[in-house]
């Protein structure tokens, strides 16, 4: 494990070092005036090398904000490969992250930082994709479960939810425990690891909307906390890079909007992350192609990593399970095998013979002026006139002796976008149940409800749920921030996911 320890700020001329065979310190350096991001110390864990130390902050870095490192696995193949193609092929970076990186609190014209690190990459390369799926309000296990559909596939992936997993303060929700936040992280790698590109993961650590930037420390507590699962994950084999945002932000913080970075921060960020990966691809000896590092990500993506997952018994479940997932959520860069559609009984018709038509897509659950993070999702309509918003989830095995599907219902509370109202499901051709939103396990702002699925074995039927809202005029309009596509009780299926013990 390599970590970026003191900066240098003084003018190097010329100096190398190295120690014994693995070239384990090394330093950056030119003749050069000093340039905007200086040259690190690098390390690494290996025979005969330099203990990194503790992998534990000291109690002083949790309590007062001490500056947090930059660091990254031993071995940076997988990135140092995409870097090295740039120019002589397609090389794909995705990011996956929450409002911050989808551009809130930016005026238009104004770039986020991951569409200037799109313009400091191609400034002397081509044939590049930059996908920005990040959505405002989600965090890391939203990213996790819903990355088949949200990002696809991947050369290089980005995590930005810094912000997010933590919550509280000026998010409008309650803070995450310790335990919550090394779960999210933990399922998120898990499934970065298995895209098929197998990519390297690059972590962008903003700060607290709890006030750490106050104090201009940009201190991160989901750092704090994630740290110790991210580097069993290096330490197995994943090609990972850490990079806390705090030296790009200190001198920005007076045009912060709410929690949200202003323009030039935004691009001393872009910077700091495009310096930073350069550094670690150069510190890297050898490059290695997605097939060779598959065997890497495969060993890390079986590896155990503490017991925040395994010992809560749905988790557990969940994590050793397949998924799939789907979503009316744009930009989408993955693929979304479900079939959605709206059905209304035929009046005088035969007998359950319903009219289905495509599901309205075209109205915004979350909008404001100065957020791009606006969020559309499948209208599902009151349950009167025996109408359904019908999912047939096409892509799913049909032989399965266990899963479960979750549901986040949208609309309701503006704020947060939760939905504190009943909702009517069928599973197949099984008694409709009513739950009531939040009635959740763990994560429950990302699905707020869960349903489980029973055994299935040689079944034929598509899996299919039908579901409606049965509350009549239980949401008010806009200016009450209480919402409904329907204006009279109506909500909207945001995303769904839905995980099997079979392939999928």
């Amino acid at each position: 494990m390599r970590a970026h320890g003191d900066r240098q700020r003084e003018k190097i001329i010329v100096l190398f070092v190295t120690v014994s065979e693995c070239s384990c310190l090394r330093l950056a350096s030119n003749s050069e005036p000093e340039p905007a991001h200086p040259p690190a110390w690098m390390y690494c864990t290996a025979p005969g090398c330099p203990p990194v130390g503790d992998d534990k902050e000291s109690e002083a870095a949790k309590d007062t904000g001490a500056p947090q490192e930059f660091w990254s696995s031993s071995n940076n193949c997988r990135l140092r490969y995409a870097l090295d193609s740039l120019g002589k092929g397609n090389v794909s970076f995705t990011v996956l992250g929450g409002s911050a990186t989808a551009g809130a609190g930016l005026e238009d014209g104004e770039l986020n930082w991951f569409q200037r690190f799109e313009r400091l990459v191609n400034a002397s390369n081509t044939a590049t994709t930059f996908n920005n799926a990040a959505q405002g309000g989600t965090e890391s296990f939203w990213g996790a479960s819903m990355m088949d559909s949200i990002a696809g596939d991947a050369d290089v992936l980005f995590w930005e939810y810094a912000i997010n997993d933590v919550k509280g303060a000026s998010t409008g929700r309650p803070m995450e425990s310790p335990e919550s936040m090394r779960q999210g992280i933990e399922f998120f790698i898990r499934k970065g690891l298995q895209l098929p590109s197998r990519p390297a993961l690059v972590f962008v650590y903003l700060y607290d909307a709890a006030g750490h930037y106050d104090s201009h420390s940009f201190h991160s507590t989901a750092l704090t906390n994630q740290n110790p699962v991210i580097k069993k994950f290096a330490d197995a084999g994943a090609d990972i890079l850490i990079i806390p945002v705090a030296e790009a932000m200190r001198d920005n913080v007076d045009e912060m909007n709410n929690h949200h970075p202003g323009p030039r921060a935004h691009t001393d960020i872009a910077q700091l992350v495009w310096n930073e990966m350069q550094l670690a691809a150069a510190n890297t000896r050898q490059a290695c192609s997605p097939k060779e590092y598959e065997p890497s990500a495969a060993a890390a993506v079986k590896s155990p990593v503490g017991l925040d997952v395994a010992s809560d018994s749905f988790l557990d479940k969940l994590q050793r399970m397949n998924s799939l997932s789907g979503t009316p959520i744009l930009p989408r860069f993955g693929k979304s095998s479900f079939k959605t559609d709206a059905c209304k009984l035929i009046e005088g018709g035969p007998e359950h013979a319903y009219n289905c038509s495509e599901v309205v897509l075209d109205i915004f659950g979350k909008e404001e002026p100065v957020r791009a993070d606006r969020k559309i999702g499948y209208d599902i309509p009151l349950c009167t006139g025996d109408r359904f918003l019908r999912v047939k989830l096409d892509g799913v095995a049909t032989e399965y002796s266990s899963g479960a599907v979750g549901i986040h219902a949208g609309g309701g509370e503006y704020h947060q976008n939760a939905w504190s109202h009943e909702i009517r499901v069928r599973v197949d051709d099984q008694e409709p149940v009513t739950l009531r939103s939040s009635s959740a396990p763990p994560f429950d702002k990302v699905f707020n409800n869960w349903i489980p699925l029973g055994v299935r074995h040689n079944s034929s039927q598509v899996l299919t749920l039908t579901f409606c809202m049965p509350e009549e005029n239980a949401t008010g309009n806009w200016q009450d921030l209480v919402w409904s596509p329907f204006h009279n009780g109506g909500g909207r299926l945001d995303w769904i996911s839905v995980f099997t013990d079979t392939p999928i």
